[in-house]
């Protein structure tokens, strides 16, 4: 519909807000035991480094497939076991093009992993470790940040030097990736080489999958300044807004 001419036009769009909903599978009372406590005031500061996000917060116990409708991105910490309808929700949202990231924790038992296998960037054989210290020397250190994963070029410089501070006292063990299955990238490893961020491509979506907590149940990430960094490049990347 444009006249003839040398002139070019150039529709200039742009992204709104992320969509961002957190689904707190453990919700305390006391606001730095909550699970998502660390989570949500990362995400809320994302907004001072130019991502901008739109986050509601629901517990396990509550969340609707409703809530799922619409979102940019959905994070799971420490979530148990979510009604069917829930799930479906999820698996179609991914398959759309929407953006998962899973946190693992003390109620991801034997059913709960079973239960979303398919929503993991890799499955759950078991989980390893030890009770938190927090303040020791025990535990894993990171070994390795792998900036050039497509996405993970944000985790260069002092991001990826700060990851490599943190300790890890418990995460699971990943069944290795099957050559007919989906391709997985690691971003990060323990020192050990355990896997502890994948993601992969599901259908027009993402997954990703943090082989550890988000709080500091069992690792200290959340006390490192890379943490913050490394929530917004998830985001983002999930997002498909890297």
């Amino acid at each position: 519909g444009f006249p003839p001419g040398d002139r070019f036009y150039v529709l200039e769009g742009g992204f709104d807000r992320v969509n961002v909903l957190v689904v707190n599978g453990a919700p305390r009372a006391i606001p730095f035991q909550d699970e998502t406590f660390f989570l949500l005031r990362a995400l809320r500061s994302l907004g001072n480094a130019g991502l901008k996000l739109q986050i509601q917060s629901v517990a396990a116990s509550s969340v609707r497939p409703a809530d799922v409708a619409g979102r940019d991105v959905v994070i799971l910490a420490n979530v148990h076991l979510l009604p069917n309808d829930v799930l479906d929700s999820l698996r179609s949202a991914v398959d759309a093009g929407a953006g998962l990231l899973v946190g693992l924790g003390d109620q991801s038992d034997s059913e709960s992993v079973a239960r979303m296998r398919d929503l993991h960037a890799l499955p759950v054989r078991e989980i390893q470790g030890i009770d938190p210290q927090l303040g020791t020397d025990q535990g894993l250190a990171v070994g390795a940040v792998d900036t050039r994963v497509e996405g993970a070029s944000g985790l260069a410089g002092a991001t990826g030097a700060s990851l490599r501070k943190a300790r890890v006292f418990r995460y699971a063990i990943l069944a290795p990736p099957t050559p007919k299955g989906p391709q997985a990238h690691t971003w990060i490893n323990l020192e050990n080489g355990a896997p502890l961020l994948v993601t992969r491509k599901e259908g027009r979506g993402r997954v990703a999958l943090l082989t550890t907590s988000l709080d500091l149940d069992w690792s200290d990430l959340p006390a490192h300044p890379g943490y913050v960094p490394l929530l917004g490049t998830l985001v983002s990347h999930l997002a498909a807004r890297g």
